[in-house]
């Protein structure tokens, strides 16, 4: 799951443990995730990740947020999703 310490990302990691998934976060800041020992952690920037990070992971979701919308960094979101697309075409 990356995007996991944002207001998304939180809710939907969330659904995903209610519903028994077990969830990997993908976070920058480990210090802004939730303790809780049911969530696995990878610290690692989204624009960083490679395909051999994403292979152990049947679904990857994608809650990555482009600093709270601050205008002028709307193409993040487009790259986020391009790295991890290529990422999950290896």
């Amino acid at each position: 799951m990356n995007g996991a310490t944002g207001q998304s990302g939180r809710l939907v990691m969330q659904e995903a443990l209610d519903r028994g998934h077990q969830v990997t976060a993908i976070v920058r800041i480990l210090e802004k995730l939730p303790q809780d020992s049911a969530i696995k952690v990878v610290v690692k920037d989204v624009f960083e990740l490679t395909s051999a990070d994403l292979t152990p992971y049947d679904v990857v979701v994608n809650a990555f947020n482009a600093f709270n919308a601050i205008f002028g960094t709307e193409e993040q979101h487009a790259t986020a999703g391009h790295v991890l697309i290529g990422a999950l075409k290896h």
